[in-house]
């Protein structure tokens, strides 16, 4: 059986928070094309934040880099919105996840 893929959108502010931390964080494009890749297949991978609408996702440790949280959530047509890429930790990701 062949498993369904969901589009994934891509947000504005996804887009930027993206652009600005391409400079510090290495394989960041890794992650989220790993991400893309996955959640199209399976949205519900990621853990639920503390607003029942965002789920999280974070990427896997890498030594001397801040590990990095993709938040992103599941519209009414059922495809997966990128919403947020920070940095774990910082405030502007709400409620920590892992």
């Amino acid at each position: 059986m062949a498993d369904k893929t969901r589009r994934v959108i891509k947000t504005k502010g996804f887009e930027s928070d993206a652009k600005r931390l391409r400079k510090e964080i290495p394989r960041i494009d890794q992650f989220i094309n790993g991400a893309e890749e996955t959640l199209s297949r399976d949205p519900l991978v990621g853990k639920q934040t503390s607003n029942h609408m965002i789920r999280g996702l974070a990427m896997a440790a890498i030594p001397n880099s801040p590990r990095l949280v993709l938040y992103y959530g599941i519209n009414k047509d059922a495809e997966v919105v990128f919403i947020m890429l920070a940095k774990e930790g910082d405030p502007r990701g709400g409620a920590m996840i892992m």
